[in-house]
C-alpha cells in the first residue's frame, strides 16, 4: 500500500463503496482539496486508489476528519487504521471530530478503532433531515 498526497483527480479513480458511491461527487474532490489542512490517498500495488482521508480545520485547535473508501478497501484496512491512527496526532490539532452516519455500522467500529469517542447519545438529524449521525471525536 501507498500513501501520497490527496489530489482532487483521485476522487476520479476511486470506485467508492457502500453508502460513499451515493455520496461522491467529482465537485467533492476539488473542495476537499481545497477546504483541507491535510489530506492522503492510499494506492493498492496496482496503483488503484482505496481509499482517500484528510482533515479539514473548522477552528483553531480542532479539525473535521474526513473519509472515502473505495471497493478494494477491505483487505488493507488493518494498514489503512493503522496509519490513520498515527496520523491524527500529527496534524497538530487539539480535538479531531468526526460524523457516522446512524446505521453505519463500519464507520463506527473503525472510529472506535481509531481511538474516537462516540459523544452523542442519541443520533443527531443532518442538514437534509435524512441521514441521522453520531458525533464522534478524539482529543490529542
Amino acid at each position: 500500500l501507498s500513501i501520497v498526497p490527496f489530489d482532487p483527480i483521485h476522487f476520479e479513480f476511486c470506485n467508492f463503496a457502500g453508502p460513499f458511491a451515493d455520496l461522491a461527487s467529482r465537485e467533492d474532490g476539488a473542495m476537499l482539496a481545497k477546504a483541507s489542512k491535510e489530506a492522503i490517498t492510499f494506492l493498492d500495488a496496482d496503483m488503484n486508489v482505496v481509499a482517500i482521508v484528510g482533515a479539514i480545520e473548522t477552528h483553531k485547535g480542532c479539525a473535521y476528519l474526513w473519509a472515502f473508501f473505495g471497493a478494494g478497501a477491505c483487505r488493507h484496512l488493518l494498514q489503512i487504521t493503522r496509519h490513520v491512527r498515527a496520523w491524527v496526532p500529527l496534524l497538530g490539532m487539539i480535538r479531531t471530530e468526526c460524523t457516522v452516519l446512524k446505521n453505519f455500522k463500519p464507520g463506527h467500529r473503525w472510529m472506535r478503532l481509531l481511538g474516537f469517542k462516540r459523544e452523542t447519545t442519541r443520533p443527531m438529524k443532518r442538514w437534509d433531515g435524512v441521514n441521522d449521525f453520531h458525533l464522534y471525536a478524539r482529543v490529542n
